[in-house]
């Protein structure tokens, strides 16, 4: 018998110990269960510890990133679907296993819009037909299994296909209550935020998307026969992966995306690493589930080291970008010499070689000028006379500078000694071990088509030609070129120091003609 425990008249002793035993068994898995809980969060704990990111901006966004739950039906890692401006069935292959009803528009922008209102609404994938595109969009229908098809615009489908009800919108405002029995209130928009509007609607809202100034047209359908277009339900049940677009996105893809239930996060250029803000919007998905919407991200293998690099920056340049060339070619002043620009977002520095070295002087007012620079927020080109001999192994003499998150650099080598690979190499391992964003590398070459291919995500390596004055005829030999440039790298056009402050550059217009132009200095 058990001290201080009395068995009740009648109570089998043993019963009473295989009660007690029950209880002292169910006490202990309790412990342990309890132990290896607390374990187990140590460890989650341990693990977001050794992941955490340096820049705390960035770590703040990755947990808020990982602590979504996302549906097991999609990939754990970054896909890229689709290309620039496409129909959309990309999307809608990846999002909706089967649909009852699809919205199908022409490529005009004003019915795109109006699709998009709809699709939105109704939890239908959106489709974007032309001559080019018809033929996936007709397999994506049938894939689909959509039984009803609201054609908007001009749509060329039959009006019954089988078991398929193809629906004709006329594009007034009255048809829309009739065809979803809603109230949709317009909303005017230029055609330049059109993708960031339809990024951003919301089925509970009810928008119709219209540009601003755009004439309705009347009715033209026979009311009594206008069939009804069903709405769907939320698909995603919160549980859909982030989705990142950039202006080269289809209206399409993004519609259908937003019809589905996904959070659009709009990106200014096809490159997470433009600003905190953007790297914000991936951090800690290189690994997990992220949808981009076209190829202008680059494959997924691709997206997803830009996502691990770009989580290792500390800081921004002031400007803001991490990156150097985005929206168009970056015009930069010299500061030195003859000639000191004071305005624009970007300046150059020449940096002589005295002796065979850069003097102390040349050196300390290329720091002075890079400090101010930074303070200014604006990016800045230190570029080394082209007659500079060695000037891969002056590299390390110029970490101080370098170090600026703004500042690229400009320097002669030649691929027959290896000397490119050499600077590439130990930019790259510079970048890396201080956590800064994107360099520029501008090469001085006498044969830039035979420039290695690079594909480097902590530099853009730029392929620079020195005009010295040049004329326009020189100037346009130089840009045409670049179309011949290997993969991965841009051109450069400069105007030397040397050259007389009244020298100007021939007509510039022409140069922007060339989409492999990252950088101009004059």
């Amino acid at each position: 018998m058990i001290l201080g425990f009395v068995p009740k008249k009648h109570e089998n002793p043993l019963h009473i110990l295989s009660q007690k035993g029950l209880m002292g068994r169910s006490f202990v898995v309790l412990m342990v269960s309890l132990l290896l809980v607390s374990c187990s969060t140590s460890a989650r704990r341990a693990e977001q510890s050794k992941n955490a990111l340096v820049n705390s901006v960035l770590e703040e966004a990755r947990i808020r990133n990982l602590n979504r739950h996302v549906a097991s039906n999609f990939v754990p890692e970054p896909q890229v679907i689709g290309v620039p401006y496409d129909s959309g069935v990309a999307a809608s292959r990846l999002f909706f296993d089967a649909s009852d009803t699809v919205v199908i528009s022409d490529s005009m922008m004003v019915s795109q819009l109006r699709a998009s209102s709809i699709s939105v609404v109704a939890h239908a994938p959106m489709l974007t037909m032309t001559e080019q595109s018809r033929e996936e969009v007709i397999a994506e229908i049938t894939r689909l299994g959509a039984r009803y098809v609201l054609a908007v615009g001009d749509v060329a489908l039959s009006s019954v296909d089988g078991s398929r009800r193809v629906i004709k919108d006329d594009g007034s405002f009255e048809a829309l209550g009739r065809l979803t029995s809603l109230r949709f209130t317009p909303r005017e928009i230029s055609e330049k935020e059109a993708l960031e509007k339809v990024a951003m609607l919301d089925p509970a809202d009810i928008a119709l998307l219209v540009i601003e100034g755009a004439s309705e047209p009347p009715p033209t359908s026979d009311p009594k026969k206008t069939m009804a277009f069903p709405l769907q339900s939320k698909r995603d049940a919160e549980a859909a992966p982030i989705v990142i677009a950039s202006p080269e996105s289809g209206i399409a893809a993004v519609a259908t995306a937003r019809s589905y239930g996904a959070t659009i996060r709009m990106m200014p250029v096809a490159d997470p690493r433009y600003s905190e803000k953007t790297m914000s919007m991936v951090a800690g998905l290189s690994d997990e589930a992220l949808i981009a919407l076209g190829s202008q991200f680059g494959t997924s293998e691709k997206l997803a080291e830009t996502i691990r690099f770009g989580e290792k920056t500390r800081a921004w340049p002031k400007s803001g970008s991490g990156i150097v060339f985005s929206h168009q070619p970056t015009i930069a002043a010299w500061n030195s010499g003859k000639k000191s620009g004071n305005n624009g977002d970007a300046q150059a520095f020449y940096l002589p070689e005295t002796e065979g070295s850069f003097s102390s002087a040349h050196i300390n007012s290329a720091k002075e000028w890079a400090t101010r620079l930074e303070e200014q927020g604006k990016r800045g080109f230190l570029v080394m006379d082209p007659a500079v001999t060695d000037s891969v192994a002056k590299l390390a003499g110029l970490q101080d500078i370098l170090m600026f998150p703004g500042m690229g650099v400009a320097l002669s080598a030649e691929r027959h000694d290896g000397s490119v690979m050499d600077a590439v190499a130990w930019l790259d391992r510079f970048v890396r071990e201080r956590g800064l964003p994107q360099k520029a590398l501008v090469v001085f070459s006498q044969s830039p088509t035979a420039l290695p291919e690079l594909q480097y995500p902590t530099l853009v390596p730029v392929a620079g030609t020195w005009l010295r004055c040049a004329s326009q005829e020189r100037l346009e030999e130089a840009v045409q070129g670049f179309d011949r440039l290997p993969d991965g790298w841009l051109g450069a056009v400069l105007n030397g120091p040397e050259c007389e402050e009244d020298h100007v550059f021939p007509e510039l217009n022409s140069l922007f003609n060339s989409p492999r132009l990252g950088l101009i200095i004059l």
